[in-house]
């Protein structure tokens, strides 16, 4: 797929490539292009309701994000009143060196280390939705947002209305791009049309796609889905296999010189791709694979995937989130037994075909 071809700025409807097609040409993000989320929405009601919905992921997400957009806020690990305060004056020096609105930034900071959210009404719809679209993109470094945008089959030309409205409110307050994929409205001609080529492929009868799993944290967000990527260096905090492997690994000294979700490229004439977590000089990649990994697009990105890693020399262990939450003592007994070979390998020492009990056991 040629992401190049879709514009960087307004809205656009995005023919021909389905959603999941989408997702997985843009993963991991374009280095010259916007941070990128997907967006699905499940009802709509009113442009009112929509734009509320989007604002609420928005927030939740720049929530869960932290620190990645706060300079200086990975030391902040606490809800205390101290690093509350922290989280107040490093956010105040954020925004006397950008474009951040102080007071808005400084009570996204203040909930984000307190677990409490701001309450909608605070702010202006204005005020947020810049907000947030700024803190998104910086979350990436980026200084652009732009959003994967679908919504069900048929609806009503009133729905397809207010859709479009929403979108218009939301690109002319916030400066978002806004890419509406698997065609939402198709009766609202007002909005540029371009095709992405993509090649279809056949549905395997024993790979069925996977539930929709959704955690709205308002009533609001119970009409709208929001997935965002991964920031490099860190477990993705939406995933709560990812983390429960990392706080494992914590314990460990064997999973020294581990790195979660960076971008690999064997050489420049390569794709570049995101794995889950790393261990470069040992060339292991451990995937953690969740439901969307089911789908049709996905599950053959996968494939391609793990044969360049191959090809490259890496090892590469899949674990699905039920082996991580259900059985993680023999995730991890997989894992370390892995980095042990290898390690044995380059330096040339005999390998234990097993971890010790004491390199098992979490402290």
């Amino acid at each position: 797929m040629r992401w190049s071809v879709i514009p960087m700025t307004g809205i656009a409807d995005v023919n021909g490539a389905p959603l999941d097609v989408l997702q997985v040409g843009f993963d991991p993000l374009p280095d010259d292009g916007p941070a990128i989320v997907s967006c699905r929405i499940i009802q709509v009601r009113t442009a009112a309701d929509v734009v509320a919905g989007i604002l609420d992921q928005f927030e939740a997400a720049a929530l869960a994000l932290f620190p990645a957009w706060l300079p200086g806020g990975d030391s902040l690990d606490s809800a205390s009143s101290l690093d509350v305060r922290a989280a107040r004056a490093l956010s105040a020096r954020l925004a006397s060196t950008s474009e951040h609105f102080g007071p808005f930034v400084r009570r996204i900071a203040e909930s984000s280390v307190s677990g409490q959210r701001p309450r909608p009404e605070e702010f202006s719809r204005e005020t947020r939705v810049g907000g947030l679209v700024r803190i998104l993109a910086r979350s990436y470094h980026r200084d652009r947002l732009a959003v994967l945008l679908t919504a069900p089959d048929g609806l009503t030309f009133e729905q397809q209305r207010a859709l479009a409205a929403a979108c218009e409110w939301l690109h002319t307050h916030g400066g978002l791009t806004i890419w509406l994929a698997d065609s939402p409205i198709p009766d609202i001609d007002r909005f540029p049309v371009v095709t992405v080529a993509w090649q279809p492929l056949t549905t395997p009868a024993d790979l069925a796609p996977p539930p929709v799993i959704s955690t709205p944290s308002t009533a609001a967000s119970a009409a709208t889905q929001l997935r965002f990527p991964p920031v490099s260096g860190r477990p993705h905090p939406a995933s709560a296999a990812e983390l429960t492997l990392e706080a494992a690994l914590l314990h460990t000294q064997w999973a020294a010189g581990r790195l979660w979700n960076p971008t690999y490229q064997p050489n420049p004439l390569d794709a570049p791709i995101r794995v889950d977590l790393l261990w470069k000089d040992e060339k292991c990649v451990v995937e953690v694979d969740g439901d969307d990994h089911r789908t049709l697009y996905k599950y053959a990105a996968d494939r391609l995937r793990d044969n360049a890693l191959h090809l490259n020399g890496y090892i590469v262990l899949r674990f699905t989130n039920r082996q991580i939450f259900e059985d993680l003592s023999a995730v991890l007994d997989t894992i370390g037994t892995l980095l042990h070979t290898r390690r044995g390998a380059i330096h040339g020492t005999p390998s234990s075909p097993a971890l010790s009990e004491s390199e098992r056991t979490l402290q």
